[in-house]
């Protein structure tokens, strides 16, 4: 199963085009050359952005290109989900999880 054949219910992979703008942050310290740093400077303000910016863009547009070819479950797990959304009308409601595992 490849990443664009998954079941949306199952995709654990993360969608960048949908949660960019809404992101919570995190602050990322990266050690670079002088010579890098200063390449990626004028790139930034070639195009009008802080290197901050152009930094963080680059790896976006790292993350989009990137194919998630990989299985992104086991097919006991698939199997499973399908076997639980298929018999959903024989399910029990469970009130009290940990009173039902204790009594198991």
């Amino acid at each position: 199963m490849t990443y664009s054949s998954v079941n949306p219910n199952l995709i654990l992979a993360v969608d960048w085009t949908k949660i960019v703008h809404n992101m919570s942050t995190i602050q990322l310290k990266v050690t670079l050359s002088k010579q890098l740093h200063s390449i990626l400077q004028k790139r930034a303000q070639t195009i009008g952005l802080t290197m901050s910016s152009y930094v963080k863009n680059l790896i976006i547009d790292d993350i989009k290109e990137t194919t998630f070819e990989e299985k992104l479950v086991s097919d006991q797990v698939e199997m499973a989900y399908e076997d639980a959304k298929n018999n959903k009308k024989q399910a029990i409601k469970i009130h009290k999880l940990q009173k039902t595992l204790d009594n198991l």
